[in-house]
C-alpha cells in the first residue's frame, strides 16, 4: 500500500498530501439522512483538524434521504449560521447536496439556492438514462451559476451498483467551460471520480474538492482515500479548493463561476 503515491509524488513534488486538506465540503447529519447531530460532526470534524466543513443535507427529491423542504432548509441554514457563531477553530457553511431531476432540472429554485454558501449537485434517481440523456443532464446542472460542485459523478458503489452511462470526457469539459467543481469522493463505497477520471480532469485544466461525504462521525477519516486516488490521478495542490484557507474559499464562492477556474490559476 502507498507505492503508486510515493512513486507519484517522487516524480511530482508538489501533487497534493492529506496535510494539503484543510476543510470538508460534504457531509450529512441526521436532519437528513446522516447518523449524528449537527454539533458531533462538527466536533468531529474539528478534533481532525479541519478548519472548516460544509453541512451539505439533502434535498426534497431525496425521500429516502429525509430530505429537506425548502422551509426545512431555511431552518437548517439558521441552525449552521447559530452554531457557527457561537465556535472557535472552525467555521461553517450553509450549503445543500442536491438532486439533479432526471430532466436536468434542479431540485430547489435559484431563491432558495442563493441564500447558500455552497451548493453541491449529484444523480441520486433515474440512474438508467441512457449515454446521451445523463449526459445533457449533468452538463445542464452545471450550467446553472448556483451549482458549484458536482459529486460523486458516476453514482457508482463499488460491487454494488455499476456506474451510470455517461460520456464523461464531454463532462469534465462542461466542468471547465461552466467553473464548476468535481468532486473526488472519499467514501471507500465509492471513490468518484476513480484515478483514471481523475488524471483526464487534471490534463483538461478541471478544479476538484476532495470531500468525505461523511454521514458517520468516524467517515471524516476517509479523507485520506480521496488524497490516494488524487495522487493516482496527479492532482496538485492548487487544484483542490479545499486546500484554500476559509477566506480565500469565500473569495472563490463569491466569484461569477466563469472567474473561478482563473483565482484558482493566479495562485499557482
Amino acid at each position: 500500500t502507498g507505492e503508486i503515491e510515493r512513486a507519484v509524488e517522487d516524480h511530482f513534488p508538489s501533487v497534493i498530501s492529506l496535510d494539503d486538506i484543510r476543510g470538508d465540503l460534504h457531509c450529512h447529519t441526521d436532519w437528513s439522512d446522516g447518523r449524528f447531530p449537527m454539533d458531533e460532526m462538527v466536533e468531529a470534524a474539528q478534533s481532525r483538524g479541519l478548519e472548516y466543513l460544509a453541512i451539505t443535507d439533502h434535498s426534497p427529491s431525496a425521500t429516502v434521504a429525509n430530505g429537506l423542504t425548502p422551509d426545512r432548509l431555511n431552518s437548517h441554514n439558521h441552525t449552521v449560521r447559530t452554531m457557527g457563531s457561537d465556535l472557535a477553530g472552525i467555521e461553517l457553511l450553509t450549503g445543500t447536496e442536491m438532486d439533479i431531476k432526471p430532466d436536468g432540472s434542479l431540485d430547489y429554485s435559484d431563491e432558495v439556492l442563493s441564500d447558500l454558501d455552497i451548493v453541491i449537485a449529484s444523480i441520486h434517481s433515474a440512474m438508467d438514462q441512457d449515454q446521451a440523456i445523463m449526459t445533457k443532464r449533468v452538463i445542464s446542472a452545471m450550467q446553472s451559476p448556483h451549482v458549484d460542485v458536482i459529486c460523486h459523478l458516476t453514482a457508482r458503489l463499488l460491487e454494488r451498483r455499476a456506474p451510470v452511462m455517461m460520456d464523461v470526457e464531454s463532462v469534465l469539459e462542461a466542468a471547465v467551460l461552466t467553473g464548476t467543481v468535481m468532486e473526488i469522493n472519499c467514501s471507500p463505497d465509492r471513490l468518484d471520480l476513480k484515478a483514471d477520471h481523475v488524471r483526464r480532469a487534471v490534463e483538461l485544466g478541471v478544479i476538484f474538492a476532495i470531500n468525505t461525504d461523511s454521514h458517520r462521525i468516524n467517515q471524516f477519516d476517509n479523507l485520506r482515500f480521496g488524497v490516494q486516488t488524487a495522487i493516482r490521478g496527479w492532482v496538485e495542490k492548487k487544484q483542490v479548493v479545499n486546500t484554500l484557507t476559509f477566506h480565500e474559499l469565500r473569495r472563490f464562492l463569491n466569484l461569477p463561476k466563469s472567474d473561478r477556474y482563473e483565482f484558482m490559476k493566479s495562485r499557482g
